[in-house]
């Protein structure tokens, strides 16, 4: 006596690919704010289009990675706070992290 199962060649299927997946991010990753901070999730978390639009709005000139970097937090924090659905930049990055992570898995 036995219960057949169906499905179970496609969840393999599934739990392979997102193997595959994890490891292609493994361990350290460069990845541009373009991707990590897209449209969609910009949208979704605040009232900007960009990444670059919300820097803009909060006055912040940034041409590259060391511009952005020279911002004190204790001034980027007040604007992420006020202008997403954030607390602090901590917190919005983590979660473009987490975001970005689930995408690459197939998680979304």
């Amino acid at each position: 006596m036995g219960i057949e199962i169906e499905g179970l060649d496609e969840l393999m299927n599934q739990l392979n690919q997102m193997k595959e997946n994890a490891q292609e991010i493994e361990g350290e990753n460069t990845v541009p704010f373009s991707e990590l901070f897209n449209s969609p999730f910009m949208r979704q978390h605040t009232s900007f289009e960009s990444f670059d639009a919300l820097l803009e709005d909060g006055g912040f000139e940034v041409e590259d990675q060391d511009d952005f970097e020279a911002i004190p937090e204790e001034n980027l924090d007040p604007h992420i706070q006020e202008t997403t659905d954030f607390e602090d930049w901590e917190e919005m990055l983590n979660t473009a992290v987490e975001t970005w992570v689930a995408g690459k898995m197939g998680l979304e």
